[in-house]
């Protein structure tokens, strides 16, 4: 078992490869409609393909620029043919068919998971030298929920003042004393920092690309973006109010990369859910009404229902998302006696505030920010059958313009569940709960909205973005969102198997389940056949945003492995779990990894390590989880940076 051998601390490794910020939870369907997209290709390494290996080097963090006496580099720091993506990505239904971005690995990207003492004492000192020059900034800094006197620092790269996007140290310290690094940096950027295009000729790009229906929401920013021919580029990066943030070259106006902002996937009432089960509601009595605002819970809890009016619900969600029209008692669901009957309303209503208990009483943390911020959840937004006629009428050049862009919109919600980011300081961000067209049900299911709830919870802690394929990190935010769907599960309901049983399935509630945390091989999906349970065995092609959904249950594996223990059906491996009885300790690492360990950018090892270093902290290294931990990690064969022989040994 290689985690419980002896290994090196300290390492910083290269790789041989850059938030989605749409991600639907758990649905793969055949789309309706797919629009033509260009992107560039790229092998899956093979197995022994040395290309596909870490390599382990020594260098430091004093931030080599490489800059050439006389002169500034030219903008672009490597021939233009590289790019995350070509062309802009359009908005689709098919969850694991969108988004091509380059496949290739950047190679002056490095990775760090140090713990060692020694190691410690010379990359805490590069650290603050390039703080004092501004080469790392700090962006964020808290105590650690769980250990006093722990702080957690998160840093962001820079270069000649602008972001480096995919850049992010992560760096705990104890009574002031760094105890670990974890992260990624990009090193020889070298790049004339003047942009050719004026602001306003970004904002023209940018308006361009938004279309007739949508706009620009915020002034366009310079950062430096790595590309997929190891090179970097000078580039605006603006937000889009169709939730889309956009990476344009600042020479050319050509879109080099964009992502998604969405995440796919004081009374008492009753109501009826979908299943047929009653469940208690908290709702706010007002005006002669009972409206879906619980105020009971110290985060107020909103359900929003648009009644099936497309043309509400387009209007009410970019305000909402956008902070220009907040809510108000008119977005939020009625019933005049408290006795509810919509299942969907009812659902998520009550998935809501179980979600909220669970986070609050078993992890220590407060609604979706940590701050007890307002939490707002769309549901009813459409008819699906009307929306699916006008998709027709587009593709038939019956209709086309404005009306056909929000249709296209609209689209992504059919059989789907959403998650958008925050657009402005103090949202926590908006969820979608859309209606079914293929499905027979809404996904409006328990674990569903725990995991939908649970991005935001990542943004707020880890705050992890996305790369090139592999997207690694979108798969971890996938995978995360899956355990604490499953956590959230096993809080509320009896264990078992059938509906309204808690289990390891996803989504199994709301249709047929999209994903298996206790054997991701025995669900298909519909690019690779199988999910992968094994880190050799990482989907590496574009689609899917890279993989997010496909490589998701590697780290779900992980955790019921750690809980339930078995045997990986691939390595062989044999895990001894803590039990069922002690699945709150797994499940406390893993969270405990998210809000105080992992950088934004993480890759599989980088998160590996901080599980491993979270159960160390929180448990012991000799102790019953930190061995869970580490035979799950060797089980699925996630490379290892930090093993029991350096933290002293586990069981």
């Amino acid at each position: 078992m290689r985690r419980l051998q002896n290994g090196s601390t300290g390492e910083i490794r290269t790789a041989g490869g850059a938030r989605s910020t749409r991600r639907s939870c758990c649905r793969s369907m055949t789309g309706l409609r797919r629009r033509s997209q260009r992107g560039l290709a790229g092998r899956r390494p093979a197995r022994d393909d040395p290309g596909n290996r870490r390599r382990v080097v020594t260098v430091s963090l004093s931030g080599d620029r490489r800059q050439e006496a006389g002169g500034r580099s030219s903008r672009k720091a490597s021939p233009a043919s590289g790019v995350f993506i070509s062309g802009a990505a359009a908005v689709a239904i098919a969850l694991v068919t969108q988004t091509p971005v380059a496949v290739q690995e950047h190679q002056s990207r490095q990775t760090m998971s140090v713990v060692d003492v020694s190691s410690l004492r010379e990359l805490d000192a590069a650290i603050d030298r390039r703080l004092r020059t501004g080469d790392l900034r700090t962006y964020r800094s808290q105590e650690n929920p769980f250990l006093p006197g722990r702080r957690t620092e998160r840093l962001a790269q820079y270069h000649e003042g602008l972001p480096v996007y995919g850049a992010d140290l992560n760096r705990q310290t104890d009574g002031g004393v760094t105890t670990s690094v974890f992260g990624t940096q990009f090193t020889g950027v070298n790049l004339d920092t003047r942009p050719g295009l004026s602001m306003e000729a970004a904002r023209t790009v940018f308006a361009e690309l938004a279309g007739p229906a949508f706009e620009l929401t915020e002034s366009p920013t310079l950062c430096v973006l790595p590309t997929a021919d190891d090179g970097y580029a000078l580039t605006y990066r603006g937000t889009l109010s169709d939730m889309r943030t956009v990476f344009i070259d600042a020479g050319t106006g050509e879109v080099l990369f964009e992502f998604s902002n969405m995440r796919e996937q004081d009374s008492v009432g009753l109501g009826t859910g979908l299943l047929g089960d009653l469940k208690k509601m908290m709702t706010d009595p007002a005006g002669g009404a009972f409206l879906t605002r619980d105020r009971v819970r110290p985060a107020e809890l909103r359900t929003l229902d648009m009644e099936f009016d497309p043309d509400r619900f387009f209007d009410r969600l970019l305000g909402v998302v956008s902070g220009d029209a907040p809510t108000s008692d008119q977005d939020l669901s009625a019933d005049a006696d408290n006795q509810w009957e919509d299942g969907a309303v009812v659902d998520v209503h009550a998935a809501l505030g179980w979600t909220y208990d669970y986070l609050f009483t078993q992890l220590g943390w407060a609604g979706i920010d940590g701050n007890n911020g307002a939490v707002d959840a769309f549901v009813r937004p459409f008819d699906s059958t009307a929306l699916v006629e006008q998709l027709v009428l587009c593709d038939a050049g019956s209709l086309s313009g404005e009306s056909c862009d929000r249709v296209q919109f609209l689209v992504s919600f059919l059989d789907n569940a959403m998650y958008f980011f925050p657009a402005t300081s103090g949202s926590t961000g908006t969820m979608v709960f859309g209606e079914p067209f293929f499905l027979t049900r809404p996904l409006t299911a328990l674990d569903i909205v725990a995991h939908e709830l649970t991005h935001g919870v990542t943004f707020f802690t880890a705050g992890l973005g996305n790369t090139a394929p592999p997207n690694e990190p979108g798969a971890i935010d996938e995978g995360f969102s899956d355990i604490i769907g499953t956590a959230v599960e096993f809080y509320v309901q009896e264990s078992g198997s059938g509906p309204l049983r808690a289990d390891y399935l996803v989504g199994e509630d709301s249709a047929s389940p999209s994903r298996s945390l206790r054997d991701p091989q025995e669900i298909p999906n519909a690019v690779t056949g199988v999910y992968p349970d094994h880190y050799d065995d990482l989907y590496r092609g574009p689609r899917d945003f890279g993989g997010v959904h496909i490589n998701a249950p590697i780290l779900g594996h992980i955790y019921y492995l750690a809980v339930e223990g078995g045997t990986n059906r691939t390595s062989g491996l044999s895990v001894s779990g803590v039990g069922a009885a002690n699945r709150l300790q797994i499940e406390r690492i893993f969270f405990y990894a998210w809000a105080t360990l992992l950088p934004a950018f993480a890759d599989f090892p980088i998160t590996a390590d901080c599980l491993f270093q979270a159960a160390v902290e929180l448990f012991g290294a000799s102790s019953a989880p930190a061995t869970a931990i580490a035979q799950a990690l060797d089980a699925v064969g996630i490379p290892n940076t930090v093993t029991c022989h350096d933290v002293g040994g586990c069981l």
